[in-house]
């Protein structure tokens, strides 16, 4: 099928950049430009092209973002091309000031009030954390994460900033890809996703403290979502909680104990 829609729209591959569960990703050019062919996986996720379609379409102000060139179907496919954004991923490389970079962009981003075709991602949270507890089965760390006040204000969040979808140019300008999440819900969610990655790929701990000062608000707060945010992942993960997994119950709790953020972050690179 990738023969089909490439010849189809006139292009030509240059090589595969991406190939997952939600959707495979290709670079390719017409002979005047490179551009990205975004294949979705209808199985799964029947409706992505046409969110992430809208989503992009409805974007605008001072931030780079892929923009629309066409959105269509071949063969039950569904596909979006999309402009390509120069430069490399955070996971590739990072900058020296990436941290002031990453959350100037954020910053920006919140503030933005974008129409969108569908709230359906903003009422889906409290269905997935039900049924991550109900796959974890720990009623004393339920108990716990329902303690906390998740309440807050609704900015357009992009949902999932990681090191991936975080590209930075050598001139230092910030993009950031895969749309297909984004909605109105908590900006502490921006935030603690890319902490997360900060995390997970051992950056010191004074860039996790750098990138936190972005965040205006009390950083305690973050934590709360950085533990959300870990424990969707666990409760999506297969099979049965192995070793690895009773360990990042205990770093989500640690994340809803009431210490502050510098200690928790400390206790976390410390302990685990």
């Amino acid at each position: 099928m990738l023969e089909a829609i490439l010849k189809k729209e006139n292009y030509e591959l240059v090589n595969q950049e991406f190939l997952g569960k939600r959707n495979s990703v290709f670079k390719i050019n017409n002979g005047n430009n490179f551009a990205i062919l975004k294949i979705y996986q209808n199985k799964y996720f029947p409706n992505q092209r046409e969110y992430e379609a809208n989503i992009l379409g409805n974007l605008s102000g001072n931030i780079v973002f892929p923009k629309i060139i066409k959105s269509d179907k071949e063969g039950g496919l569904n596909y979006n091309i999309l402009t390509l954004i120069e430069g490399k991923t955070l996971y590739v490389e990072k900058q020296e000031n990436y941290t002031s970079l990453v959350g100037n962009y954020l910053n920006y981003l919140h503030k933005l009030k974008p129409a969108i075709c569908s709230r359906k991602l903003e009422n889906d949270e409290n269905k997935i954390m039900k049924k991550a507890f109900a796959k974890i089965n720990d009623k004393s760390l339920e108990n716990l994460f329902e303690k906390q006040d998740m309440k807050g204000n609704k900015s357009f969040i992009h949902h999932d900033p990681h090191f991936r979808h975080t590209i930075i140019s050598q001139e230092g300008i910030v993009g950031m890809i895969d749309w297909e999440d984004a909605r109105y819900g908590h900006l502490e969610t921006d935030y603690a996703s890319f902490i997360k990655d900060q995390i997970e790929t051992d950056c010191p701990i004074s860039e996790i403290y750098e990138f936190s000062k972005n965040y205006k608000e009390k950083p305690e707060n973050l934590l709360k979502h950085l533990a959300k945010i870990y424990l969707i992942d666990l409760a999506f993960k297969e099979g049965i909680l192995n070793k690895s997994d009773a360990k990042t119950k205990e770093v989500i709790k640690v994340m809803l104990s009431n210490d502050s953020f510098e200690k928790t972050i400390e206790r976390i690179y410390d302990d685990y």
